[in-house]
């Protein structure tokens, strides 16, 4: 036990230091800021924030205000980090320079399912629209992240022979399993996966409607999808509105869906136990 206030620990302790859903509830978040900087070690890393999503409004802060509060807590290393949440991002002055970067990519998507459903084991639906180096950072994410037995799905024959060998040559035939199919109409049986995901633009191009039924199908009671991406070089008329999704959505009848805007445009799917007289 002890007060994030007061830490009980001595100078340069921790390499690494991590803190999630609890910096807006701490009564000096200034006073924190500074013991958390004395307690990390000059080479280490700490990281401090959440999403704060069901956090009650009177707890919540600005960005603006929580800019002000890192200015005047004096801790050089500190930054406020708006991505996927409000963080703040502590840097000992002899961390590698990698540390100061804040990592994102396809093989992240991986960590940040985990971190979000909890979801490591069981069965996994990747779908996979090219097998460039996007696609294979988010395989080796998962391979990494979790447990699962990967099935990747692939839109063609020929992307699926040479995506097998790929694998085959990087051993990883025990993990990930490649097969061919279309996002309208999946080639599993219903409730085959715990968790699907993919980066990339599937649901928001073709028959949206009928993607989002076909994936919420494959999905176990209890499962999750979540597929989408940043579209940073998309041109804008290819791009569709998170309105419109939305509006997409709701026609789909999928009691637990929604469109995420947090890092990007997503759709997530859930698959609810059945209750008694209750259709999902």
């Amino acid at each position: 036990m002890g007060d994030a206030q007061r830490l009980p620990f001595e100078d340069d302790y921790a390499d690494v230091i991590v803190s999630r859903g609890t910096l807006t509830f701490i009564p000096d978040i200034g006073k924190c800021l500074q013991e958390v900087d004395r307690v990390l070690k000059p080479t280490g890393v700490a990281f401090l924030g959440g999403r704060y999503l069901y956090t009650p409004q009177s707890y919540k802060i600005s960005n603006e205000k929580l800019k002000k509060i890192v200015h005047e807590s004096g801790v050089s290393g500190a930054t406020v980090v708006e991505h996927r949440g409000q963080w703040v991002k502590i840097v000992g002055p002899q961390a590698p320079s990698a540390a100061h970067r804040f990592q994102t990519g396809p093989h992240m998507l991986a960590h940040r399912l985990v971190a979000d459903f909890s979801i490591t084991e069981g069965k996994c639906l990747l779908i996979c629209p090219n097998d460039g180096e996007g696609v294979r950072g988010l395989q080796r994410g998962f391979v990494e992240a979790t447990d699962l037995r990967v099935t990747a799905l692939y839109p063609s024959e020929e992307l699926t022979v040479e995506a097998e060998q790929r694998i085959r040559q990087a051993k990883l035939g025990d993990r990930i399993t490649c097969t061919t199919g279309a996002l309208e109409a999946l080639p599993f049986e219903e409730g085959s996966f715990d968790l699907i995901a993919g980066a990339g633009p599937m649901l928001i191009w073709g028959d949206r409607e009928k993607k989002m039924r076909e994936v919420h199908r494959v999905l176990r009671p209890g499962g999750v999808a979540f597929i989408g991406g940043r579209y940073l070089g998309m041109p804008d008329f290819r791009k569709v509105s998170s309105e419109d999704l939305r509006a997409i959505a709701a026609k789909t009848g999928i009691s637990a869906i929604r469109v995420v805007d947090d890092g990007g445009q997503w759709v997530e799917i859930r698959r609810v136990f059945k209750e008694p007289g209750h259709r999902t």
